[in-house]
């Protein structure tokens, strides 16, 4: 496991210039935008304006805060909010944004389509829960203070932190430490992996 704070995060423009973006991890470590294999990363979204296109590239994104925002999709409308759960679109689709109720912060993850599967959970709640370690990649994104415990150390995720599980690490549980918590956890799956699947959170 590998704890990612959010004061380590790397910041940078959007491909088109029209934003910033928060790189979260990449792989390979320090490819370009033009090279990576996945990336994981949150935008600021202040007015409205088009997404980058990343033809070739598998993306899922969900609001980390703010009201949300208004997707055209190639013509279609999607209406992404706080407290919903994420949506996923190619990135050859010609996508616009419009934020509603204020400024946006979204995740973003992105995959190569041929190799990868991906996926964004939200997850939140009082008490204690069980989170699986998946074939591929996982990553816990903090959108409040939480503890996640694994079987021998507890990471104290402030907001915005991050922490990386990898295959054979152990499974962990997740919790408040007292208070309510909410995250945010993307998968990353090679779909040459025999068991390529996304798991279930108990």
């Amino acid at each position: 496991m590998k704890l990612l704070s959010a004061a380590g995060h790397r910041c940078m423009p959007w491909k088109n210039g029209k934003g910033e973006t928060v790189e979260i991890a990449i792989s390979p470590e320090g490819a370009a935008l033009s090279e990576f294999d996945w990336r994981l990363s949150m935008a600021s979204v202040t007015e409205p304006g088009p997404f980058s296109p990343f033809p070739g590239i598998a993306r899922v994104l969900a609001i980390v805060s703010g009201g949300g925002l208004q997707l055209i999709l190639s013509g279609r409308e999607v209406r992404v909010e706080r407290h919903g759960q994420a949506i996923a679109f190619s990135g050859t689709e010609t996508v616009t944004s419009v934020p509603f109720d204020g400024p946006v912060r979204d995740l973003n993850l992105m995959v190569r389509e041929d190799r990868y599967l991906a996926a964004i959970e939200r997850l939140s709640g009082e008490y204690g829960q069980t989170l699986a370690v998946s074939e591929g990649i996982t990553f816990i994104v903090a959108l409040s203070s939480c503890h996640v415990t694994d079987e021998n150390t507890v990471y104290r995720l402030a907001p915005l932190d991050a922490l990386r599980l990898d295959p054979g690490d152990p499974q962990v549980r997740l919790d408040g430490g007292g208070g309510r918590y909410e995250i945010l956890v993307a998968r990353i799956i090679e779909t040459s992996s025999p068991m390529a699947g996304l798991p279930e959170t108990n």
